[in-house]
């Protein structure tokens, strides 16, 4: 209950629309469970960076998911993000 408070749906509803121009692929649903994945996460990285990360792994295993996720964070880092405001 304390996190959906603080949850900013208007920004939520920003990224969505961002990641769509970006990518061309709408996102419907959970916006947590869309991601969750790291799948459109290392297709978003390849829409900005043609071939930036291999093809991601579609599992519903923790393990492959978090490596697509790596993969994500990785393009991240190398694109210029500070570490400070990358996730784990």
């Amino acid at each position: 209950a304390k996190r959906n408070a603080t949850y900013d749906h208007g920004l939520e509803q920003a990224c969505r629309e961002w990641l769509a121009a970006k990518t061309g692929q709408n996102i419907d649903g959970d916006f947590h469970l869309f991601l969750k994945d790291g799948v459109f996460l290392c297709n978003l990285c390849n829409a900005l960076k043609s071939g930036s990360v291999s093809t991601p792994k579609q599992s519903s295993m923790p393990f492959h998911q978090m490596e697509n996720i790596n993969k994500f964070l990785s393009f991240c880092k190398n694109s210029g993000v500070a570490n400070l405001s990358l996730f784990q």
